[in-house]
């Protein structure tokens, strides 16, 4: 019985340590992690944002069925709301990542609200015309570039 004992508490403590020290790895590699999940995250936004806009011209142009345009804002929609809440379970290191992080999250958000009113718009549900909702696209495309710009510096200035 004190063998097993003695066993148990040997592998609590191996297990300890191990645990510890990889405790230790991760938050030094925490920060590059989180701006890689940040990063991912607006890759996604940007590209429903990235459908939305091209759905909207060629809907706009009267090249693509309302019912085919609805499908595809469908999953722009599915996608830009993932992206906005994958970005709600990124745990950040240090204030700089979170002001990152909550700047990506507001930026991501007016992305999807754009992206939901295309899709209004295409169904006939907002007596916006198509370029209010190109411009929110347009507008939503830029700030999006401006802040996954602005990760990547970080994650270069991480390497270095």
């Amino acid at each position: 019985m004190q063998d097993s004992t003695s066993t148990w508490r040997a592998t609590v403590v191996v297990v300890l340590v191990l645990m510890t020290g990889g405790c230790a790895a991760s938050t030094r590699a925490s920060t590059a992690g989180s701006l890689d999940s940040i990063s991912e995250s607006l890759d996604e936004s940007s590209s429903a944002t990235a459908t939305a806009g091209l759905v909207a011209e060629l809907v706009a142009a009267g090249r693509l069925p309302a019912v085919t345009a609805d499908a595809a804002l469908e999953d722009a929609v599915s996608a830009a709301d993932a992206a906005s809440h994958a970005l709600t379970t990124v745990v950040v290191p240090d204030s700089e990542t979170l002001a990152v992080q909550e700047r990506a999250l507001q930026v991501a958000q007016e992305a999807a609200r754009a992206v939901v009113a295309t899709r209004v718009w295409v169904g006939g549900g907002s007596p916006e015309g198509s370029g209010a909702v190109r411009e929110a696209l347009g507008r939503s495309g830029s700030d999006l570039e401006d802040i996954t710009e602005q990760v990547e510096e970080l994650l270069e200035e991480g390497e270095s």
